[in-house]
């Protein structure tokens, strides 16, 4: 089934997202498709993805989504429900879970309860022994050492929430009850024209610095206990 996922993207309709996001979806696949023989429940936060998609129409899957405000439980799905969550360049969008009591502590400080609650909903939602495959921009990348270095904005891209290190989305997935089963980073983007990938991580690594994993997206697999 691998090979048929590039085949089914392309002949979908494309927007400028899907065109600019194509080798993301591609190297997501590559990383999660041994998960998804036989599977039947599916949730996936947000709009439906074309991998959620490929995993309805090809792989005889049933697709919910959930698209109300992730930051605010409960989320309309039963406990145990789905077997895999995919929560796809989600992450990074959320914001905190302020109300109109919220006091000025709370607003000031960035306290991650929107992204604590998204984690601790898919945790209630999956199955014991389920899944949760997350993928957001990696926040210790080569470009962003890059945008910084030309002093850029740090995040691949500004208007983002948060981007995260993959130390602060295992912390958060660890305190929701999840085991990390999976993480990897990948090149999805192309580098500003001003980026020498590979002159930068060899500079720094000869610097003493560990160039490991500083793709520019992040990939976990994260299981429910059980099962």
């Amino acid at each position: 089934m691998t090979a048929e996922f590039l085949p089914y993207f392309d002949g979908l309709p494309h927007d400028e997202y899907l065109q600019s996001h194509r080798l993301r979806y591609w190297e997501t696949w590559l990383r999660l498709h041994d998960l998804t023989a036989g599977l039947r429940d599916v949730l996936e936060l947000g709009s439906m993805s074309p991998v959620g998609g490929f995993l309805r129409d090809r792989q005889g899957a049933s697709v919910a989504t959930v698209e109300t405000d992730l930051r605010f439980p409960p989320y309309p799905v039963p406990d145990g429900s789905a077997e895999l969550v995919l929560c796809l360049e989600v992450l990074e969008h959320l914001n905190d879970a302020h109300l109109p009591s919220s006091c000025i502590g709370e607003i000031a400080m960035f306290t991650h309860s929107g992204a604590r609650t998204m984690f601790r909903e898919c945790r209630r939602v999956l199955r014991p022994g389920g899944r949760l495959v997350l993928t957001t921009p990696n926040a210790e990348s080569i470009d962003v050492l890059a945008n910084v270095l030309r002093r850029r904005h740090p995040f691949r891209y500004p208007p983002h929430v948060r981007e995260y290190t993959r130390g602060e989305v295992i912390d958060l997935a660890q305190e929701a009850g999840f085991q990390t089963e999976r993480s990897s980073t990948f090149f999805a983007w192309n580098p500003h024209p001003d980026t020498d990938r590979d002159a930068l991580m060899a500079g720094l690594q000869a610097m003493g610095f560990d160039m490991a994993d500083r793709g520019d997206d992040a990939f976990f697999v994260f299981r429910a206990p059980g099962g």
